[in-house]
């Protein structure tokens, strides 16, 4: 009898999934610890994968990127100390709490690897759970970088995914688009030779490959479609020698490259490439689900001295976000980073922040981080709130830049859904706007955990919105990490005995670290305090900070 069903998401990622912990269960320890075992012995579990007994040093300060390019800038103490860990040790946790400069100090230890490997054959792989993630990093590896001799031939590939929606398209190869092929063909050649720009020759090769149908597609489409599709079924057929041609620039572009960008679960596609990887970087890692960052990492077939394992992101922020609803507190939901944290391996938290007022930044120090987050002199400054609402915050005798204000609503359920709103606090957000959208230039984002509040702020100010010279975002707290915006208004809805999303520290973390210059925090001080996370927050705001109960972090620590 079926007793439950729950989505699973996609059935090739799954599956991919479960290759990577097939390959996990030939290792006893690690097929313990994935598991939750209580009997793991977690020295045990240490020197498994870090071999202290035979491990070779990568660092070497010499090899360090050369910093010549206009969009570099240094490392400072603590990212410095991040990339040195991380080629010291075989398996590292870099964690970067919001705005510490983390996909910088990312792409500064691929150049690194790949500086140190240029007389060897090393490849890197830098996965991410999303396609975004995974682009940003990309972008910040090429942006900072130089293309010169020390990093050549160096070839970005982004493994998609996602199926080509057009492969059933119809494609005729005519003699002009052969003799155009073949140019592109030429033009691939001598960039492989001068190592240029490939990875715009991949992206010219993949969309043509995107409008082919192969064999084994045409016999299920032949199938299940009816007889008069066949005409047009032939007209697609792809023909094996434009088959060759592309499958042969692939494998030289493969080749070619030194570094691969992809999501977690696109990793498996290199799998059956025969390619040897030595490094594989995992960037929020502490938003990828255990069995995806296995999928990563169980590409380093040949394991070596040089093989390293970087998993970078934050653990104090949201954990993976899962399919099937109410396993976000077992151990599925837990990520590998956060499991790997717990069992004491070399973390380095990178402690500089760029992004957040000094007020701000206290804040979240003091909160999550056991007050070690420290301002960047240069890049943060006690710069003016663009447009001071003294109206509504002075009253409240609250810290500049950072306000609670005390609304009494009440909360609701939407009246076709199962999210909740608040429509005093929808109202005091709105009145909060009209003073806010006159700041010329400035972002902001209005925040909720509960999407049905979103959609009713954001329906209210559609209604009644004023001429705006301010770009204002709406969506949920979940949807804002990994952003930041100048000024940030949060609704937290709840007015009840029961807190729901806001009992949820790591949700919390991430809504009052988005702001840069002002943050806002509309809710029912009487109910919110009974989430100690909040109840400190507001104690950090008040003339009371003494009151503040909750102690540093688990285990700061450098190694």
């Amino acid at each position: 009898m079926i007793q439950f069903i729950g989505e699973i998401g996609s059935v090739t990622t799954s599956r991919r999934q479960l290759d990577a912990l097939e390959l996990l269960s030939k290792n006893t320890t690690l097929h313990n610890l994935l598991m939750h075992r209580d009997d793991v012995d977690k020295q045990q579990v240490q020197q498994a994968l870090l071999a202290r007994n035979n491990q070779k040093s990568l660092w070497d300060p010499s090899c360090t990127w050369n910093w010549s390019s206009p969009n570099a800038r240094r490392l400072n103490d603590m990212q410095l100390a991040a990339v040195e860990m991380a080629m010291k040790n075989r398996v590292s946790l870099i964690q970067g709490p919001p705005g510490t400069g983390k996909t910088h100090t990312i792409a500064v230890l691929l150049h690194t690897y790949v500086n140190y490997f240029n007389a060897h054959d090393g490849r890197v792989l830098a996965a991410a759970p999303s396609n975004l993630a995974t682009q940003l990093l990309a972008k910040k590896f090429v942006e900072i970088g130089e293309f010169g001799a020390k990093v050549s031939p160096i070839c970005v590939l982004q493994c998609d995914e996602s199926r080509h929606e057009k492969g059933s398209q119809e494609f005729n190869l005519t003699k002009g688009e052969v003799t155009s092929e073949r140019d592109i063909f030429v033009r691939f050649s001598t960039a492989v030779l001068e190592s240029t720009n490939l990875a715009s020759i991949h992206s010219t090769i993949k969309s043509k490959r995107a409008f082919l149908v192969g064999p084994e597609d045409e016999a299920m489409l032949k199938k299940n479609c009816p007889p008069h599709h066949f005409p047009q079924l032939r007209s697609n057929k792809r023909q094996d020698s434009w088959v060759d041609f592309v499958n042969s620039c692939f494998r030289m572009l493969e080749k070619a490259a030194r570094v691969f960008f992809t999501t977690c679960s696109g990793a498996a596609n290199l799998q059956s490439k025969g390619l040897s990887f030595s490094l594989v970087v995992v960037d929020e890692a502490g938003k990828a689900t255990q069995p995806d960052s296995f999928v990563a990492t169980s590409i380093l077939t040949d394991v070596t001295d040089a093989t390293r394992v970087v998993l970078v992101g934050d653990h104090k922020q949201l954990r993976p976000q899962l399919a099937t609803k109410g396993y976000e507190n077992t151990s599925f939901g837990e990520s590998l980073m956060e499991r790997l944290d717990d069992f004491r391996f070399p973390l380095t938290m990178l402690e500089v922040q760029f992004r957040m007022h000094p007020n701000i930044r206290h804040v979240v120090s003091s909160l999550t981080y056991g007050g070690k987050l420290k301002d960047d002199p240069e890049r943060v400054t006690a710069r003016p709130i663009p447009f001071c609402c003294t109206s509504l915050i002075a009253q409240e005798n609250l810290r500049d830049h950072v306000a609670f204000i005390d609304c009494n609503g009440r909360e609701e359920k939407e009246r076709h859904g199962t999210s909740f709103i608040n429509h005093a606090e929808s109202e005091v957000v709105f009145r909060l706007l009209e003073q806010l959208v006159h700041a010329e230039g400035t972002t902001i984002a209005v925040l909720s955990p509960y999407n049905g509040q979103v959609r009713r702020m954001r329906e209210h100010f559609k209604q009644r919105a004023p001429s705006s010279n301010a770009k204002v975002t709406f969506c949920s707290v979940d949807a804002s990490q990994g952003k930041e915006y100048d000024i940030v208004v949060l609704s937290l809805v709840r007015s009840s005995a029961s807190l729901g999303f806001l009992k949820d520290e790591r949700r919390f973390n991430v809504a009052i670290s988005r702001a840069q210059h002002l943050l806002i925090v509309v809710g029912n001080k009487q109910s919110v305090i009974k989430a100690p996370m909040i109840e400190d927050f507001i104690a950090l705001l008040s003339d009371e900070p003494q009151k503040v109960k909750r102690g540093p972090v688990k285990r700061p620590r450098s190694a």
